[in-house]
């Protein structure tokens, strides 16, 4: 142990100093790293889109915008119908072109099966919105057929009926003043 005390002993102020700078500096370069590092693919796509920020990406830009909606609306009108949005460390491409839209959905669906989604109890994770890999290519096949063009015309009516229905009531509770009764529509 004495051969370790005296190499602790060598260290002058100076040299404390300099190894808490250089531990603290390599510290914050790693905390940089690792903010950015989930947006380095982006630049090798070439998509344009907003700048994001380390670790949050563009939450700040949308809660400036007013909310994910306003904010994907400039967007569009700044980047053009295709652009890349990050939410948190999560990365997407939004696409807002209906061919394009039509060539993912329909014909190359395979290919874009996994969407971004939320962590959910597994009771919730089973829905059609959550579910990845081959058990969400198993159920839109299934499911495909469902929505036909001509299955959904059928049902326009019963959305109609449903539709008005529901103004209607809307409407009974906006004449009557009665704001409670809104959370039983």
């Amino acid at each position: 142990m004495s051969g370790l005390s005296d190499v602790l002993s060598d260290f002058t102020p100076f040299h404390v100093v300099s190894i808490a700078v250089g531990a603290v500096v390599l510290l914050l370069t790693g905390l940089y790293w690792f903010g950015y590092q989930a947006f380095s693919k982006l630049a090798t796509l070439g998509i344009p889109g907003p700048k994001p920020h380390a670790f949050v990406g563009n939450v700040p830009d949308v809660k400036k915008a007013g909310g994910l909606h306003t904010y994907q609306i400039q967007c569009l009108k700044k980047y053009g119908k295709v652009f890349t949005l990050c939410l948190g460390r999560k990365v997407s491409i939004a696409v807002a072109d209906p061919e394009m839209l039509k060539q993912i959905m329909v014909k190359d669906f395979p290919n874009f099966i996994n969407r971004y989604g939320l962590r959910l109890h597994p009771s919730m994770a089973k829905n059609v919105l959550m579910l990845r890999d081959e058990h969400w290519k198993r159920i839109r096949n299934i499911l495909t057929p469902s929505f036909s063009s001509a299955k959904l015309k059928q049902m326009l009516s019963l959305m109609d009926k449903a539709t008005t229905t529901l103004i209607k009531k809307m409407e009974e509770v906006a004449d009557s003043g009665n704001d409670e009764r809104m959370r039983y529509l």
